[in-house]
């Protein structure tokens, strides 16, 4: 009901708010032993000349905090935005990601 572009679309404020809170609790955690494992393969196969590709629908970025370069996140990221007007997309990592989320979530 709320991770939707309908749900966007009708209350935008609520769907921040939304994925305000997942961000705050994302920026608490850290990758587990099995996010590092997979980005030490990566690593020990990229220096056998062989290429691994990390295909994940997480949108944590633990696997990225953990080391691994060549990631697909299928799903995005929690801390990437993009302007529907022009597409523009960048990494943002602010806590809270603008003041009107302060205490919110």
């Amino acid at each position: 009901e709320l991770a939707t572009q309908t749900a966007f679309a009708h209350n935008p404020s609520r769907v921040w708010e939304f994925y305000h809170y997942r961000r705050e609790v994302m920026l608490t955690k850290n990758p587990n032993p099995a996010h590092l494992a997979i980005a030490e393969c990566e690593e020990r196969l990229g220096q056998q000349g062989r290429k691994v590709t990390v295909i994940t629908q997480n949108i944590d970025e633990l696997h990225r905090r953990a080391g691994s370069k060549n990631l697909l996140e299928i799903h995005g990221s929690l801390f990437k935005t993009r302007c529907m007007m022009c597409g523009h997309e960048e990494a943002n990592y602010k806590s809270p990601i603008c003041a009107a989320l302060e205490g919110r979530g």
